[in-house]
């Protein structure tokens, strides 16, 4: 039986009745804590700002600790979405061992596909830059050329209009697939939570399967939340924290319907 969007909202809504402020409180702590850990690592680092050991160090810090609050916040919303009370201290759920290091393999193959999808549609907008660049040269005389060499200043510049078409359509078609990517991990993750005993491959299969034939439900879901966000955000950005919370909690309600209806683990065959 399929379940509305404002069906799953209304769920997340009536699990949040009477605790809006403490499921604020732990995205406002995570988002804190968060930025706190990069300001000392940034503070005590060596490596000039921009440089590439920092982007690295960066990297190193969010993929190998600071993910573990974002995964915290999922861990709380599941156990809200199911008729807990939240904590703030919840947040910090994931550094016990049966979920660290699990959900840091989990987070480490998001990161490498994330970037795998990336690159591979990336590579055909670099190809459609250089080769109308390339044209575009070929086609001045040597003087013009000079001239507009100076006046390119970058590879986008003297593009056609068809190529920045083709370009812009695989820039959205990146944004949408990372979004769709990020949605069968998060399944993942919290299939991970949930079931403790999976491993990893098992969590990832049964991530898929739940989320598989509902990926645009998902992503209307995501869309839907787009209004919230704007008003959270005029709202002196402080609202934000209240959608996010109201926005995971419906989201763990959209895993939590997905597994009651395709079965546990153990009741159905994920092994294909």
């Amino acid at each position: 039986m399929k379940i509305s969007i404002s069906e799953y909202k209304n769920r997340a809504r009536n699990a949040l009745a009477g605790q809006w402020g403490v499921n604020a409180g732990v995205i406002f702590v995570s988002f804190l804590t968060t930025s706190i850990v990069s300001s000392i690592v940034m503070s005590l680092s060596n490596f000039e700002t921009d440089s590439i050991q920092q982007a690295g160090l960066d990297w190193i810090i969010s993929a190998c600790i600071l993910f573990a609050f974002t995964y915290g916040c999922f861990y709380v919303s599941l156990f809200v979405s199911r008729g807990g009370r939240a904590s703030i201290g919840q947040v910090f759920s994931i550094f016990q061992s049966k979920y660290y290091f699990p959900l840091l393999l989990i987070n480490l193959i998001e990161t490498v596909a994330q970037f795998i999808i990336s690159a591979i549609i990336m590579i055909p907008v670099l190809l459609i830059a250089g080769a109308s660049l390339y044209a575009t040269i070929l086609l001045t005389d040597n003087t013009n050329r000079a001239i507009q060499l100076r006046e390119l200043g970058g590879m986008t510049i003297g593009i056609s209009l068809g190529a920045i078409v083709v370009t812009l359509l695989l820039i959205i078609a990146v944004i949408v697939l990372s979004f769709l990517l990020s949605g069968v991990f998060r399944f993942v993750v919290l299939a991970k939570m949930d079931f403790p005993h999976l491993t990893i491959t098992e969590a990832l299969r049964y991530g898929w399967f739940l989320v598989k034939d509902r990926l645009g439900q998902y992503l209307l879901l995501q869309l839907s939340f787009i209004g919230w966000y704007i008003l959270g955000t005029i709202l002196f950005f402080v609202g934000v924290f209240w959608v996010n919370a109201y926005q995971n909690v419906t989201n763990a309600a959209f895993y939590d319907e997905a597994r009651k209806q395709k079965g546990n683990p153990q009741e159905v065959s994920i092994g294909e």
